[in-house]
């Protein structure tokens, strides 16, 4: 749905953009038989190419990206403690579900929406604009409904799935905002 009004409002767009957005779509219609390990498997598959894809315009200003000492150790500090996170949430998989594919897929993704979290605090802190500052909030609800369908499917906690939609819509409105709003550089205030 939101696809579609993102069609209609923007009729002239970011082509990668347009297909990350097909991409969460085709990655909600695989979520209908989640039980299926291939709809599980596709939806991963499809989430992360969704999050690819949506990122890929901001290669350009990743150019000129500039750390300094005090960047780099909370990065390291960052990636250190997200990685040992993701090892242990496939710890708690359970042993019947592990599959090799699947923890490619986990892994695979888990690397991308890292990534992508990366982008999407960098490109908040230094353009500071309404727009960046929806890409973020698209790119955090996006995690949090991810980390609910986690919970849910592969923990069993299927009241998660509620809460899954939940995030899922507010990061895909947001997403929206993001595509429709003009840049337009606010002030920092903090």
């Amino acid at each position: 749905m939101f696809f579609a009004i993102f069609s209609f409002v923007r009729p002239r767009f970011d082509k990668c953009f347009a297909l990350g957005l097909l991409s969460l779509n085709i990655c909600d219609i695989f979520f209908i038989n989640y039980e299926s390990e291939l709809n599980y498997n596709c939806v991963v598959l499809f989430r992360t190419l969704g999050f690819i894809l949506i990122s890929y315009g901001f290669l350009p200003k990743l150019r000129n990206i500039k750390f300094n000492f005090v960047h780099s150790i909370v990065l390291l500090v960052v990636l250190g403690v997200s990685c040992y996170l993701i090892i242990e949430l496939n710890k708690m998989l359970p042993s019947f579900s592990i599959a090799y594919l699947k923890n490619v897929l986990f892994y695979f993704y888990a690397i991308v929406i890292n990534i992508v979290i990366a982008i999407a605090f960098y490109n908040n802190s230094i353009e500071g604009s309404r727009k960046s500052f929806y890409f973020l909030n698209a790119i955090l609800w996006m995690l949090f409904s991810d980390l609910s369908y986690f919970v849910a499917y592969d923990l069993g906690f299927e009241k998660f799935y509620y809460i899954d939609r939940f995030f899922n819509i507010f990061g895909l409105g947001f997403l929206c905002l993001y595509a429709i709003t003009p840049f337009a550089k606010i002030p920092n205030s903090l």
